[in-house]
């Protein structure tokens, strides 16, 4: 959550299902379960600027229906050490192929 606070992470792969638009103001939390935090409070708002399309598997990744061609800035950008990394939380959290979005927003408006 720090790279979020400092704005050096801005963006975010979910599931399909996330109805988020670009445009909206959305609110940043951390969920109970996660080391370190007791509540589920907001600690910042922000707009998101972007949301594409992402399809992740072993091998291959892609935004848009085009292909990223350098996996491990992608893995990194999303907080993760290493492409394979970031795969394996897929897989085991969703399975792959993964289908989803990554959302991007602007570096946060406010933090509490």
């Amino acid at each position: 959550m720090a790279a979020i606070k400092s704005g050096t992470k801005v963006t975010s792969i979910r599931k399909h299902e996330n109805i988020v638009r670009v445009g909206e103001t959305v609110q940043c939390a951390v969920k109970p379960e996660h080391p370190g935090y007791l509540d589920s409070e907001a600690f910042c708002k922000t707009t998101i600027t972007k949301r594409l399309d992402i399809m992740l598997t072993r091998t291959k990744a892609s935004l848009d229906f085009v292909s990223v061609k350098d996996l491990e800035t992608l893995a990194i950008n999303e907080g993760f050490s290493s492409y394979s990394e970031l795969v394996e939380w897929f897989d085991l959290n969703y399975y792959l192929p993964f289908y989803g979005v990554q959302l991007e927003w602007t570096p946060l408006l406010t933090v509490t």
